[in-house]
């Protein structure tokens, strides 16, 4: 009898193992195949994404550049934006000119805090074990993040999901950022928080006024040049 269920076990294992194997092909075969087919639609529009970047419905902008590798899901990058190597993006708007240093990442979702345990077998029926003890099926909870326009994000920053980042605003390196930025606002640390603002409030209103990342590039030289002569 033991030795009847050593060898059930064994096959047991055998086969979740392979399902397992089969079920993480699958995820890389479509991934792969996505961002293929990224790479294909925008060739003709001056877009870089590095071979080992994942594209997943998403939607990127003209002149915009992903260096890998790296991962992009269920997002919007806007045009002349670039994200460097190793960062994992999910449910973020990225407004246009945003420079993202390596290692970025948002959109990473919460896993729930009121169950037995916060590891997925406990609240997912469909996971990466094939393995639950929920009856229902309650993916983690991801709130969409927004990056304004014209915002640099230094190395190593994590923003949590749901937080609004304001137009021309930076964040240091090795930041986590947890709440809101306003415009143009400087800010760094753990818990990141204000350092300074990068202009006076009259400059900070002429320049949401003149909203120049929205405009073609012919226009923008033009406001560059009247901005740095004032």
């Amino acid at each position: 009898m033991a030795f009847h269920e050593t060898y059930k076990s064994f096959y047991m294992r055998l086969f979740y193992s392979l399902l397992s194997k089969i079920n993480y092909l699958k995820h890389i075969s479509r991934y792969s195949y996505e961002t293929y087919r990224a790479q294909k639609y925008y060739k003709d529009r001056n877009v870089y994404i590095a071979p080992n970047v994942q594209i997943t419905s998403s939607a990127l902008e003209d002149n915009v550049k992903i260096f890998g590798p790296g991962r992009v899901y269920k997002s919007t990058i806007a045009k002349f934006s670039y994200v460097q190597y190793n960062s994992n993006i999910g449910y973020t708007s990225i407004g246009p000119f945003c420079s993202i240093g390596p290692n970025f990442i948002s959109g990473m979702g919460f896993h729930y805090l009121d169950k037995l345990s916060t590891h997925p077998i406990f609240y997912e029926k469909q996971n990466l074990w094939n393995i639950s003890f929920s009856e229902n099926n309650n993916p983690p909870v991801h709130l969409n993040t927004s990056i304004g326009a014209d915002t640099w994000i230094g190395a190593n920053v994590f923003i949590k999901d749901g937080v609004n980042i304001g137009i021309g605003a930076v964040i240091g390196a090795g930041s986590v950022v947890v709440n809101d930025i306003p415009d143009f606002a400087i800010y760094a640390g753990i818990p990141a928080k204000l350092i300074k603002m990068r202009f006076d409030s009259d400059k900070i209103n002429s320049i949401l006024e003149s909203k120049w990342w929205s405009k073609d590039i012919s226009e923008i030289n033009l406001y560059y040049s009247k901005f740095i002569s004032d």
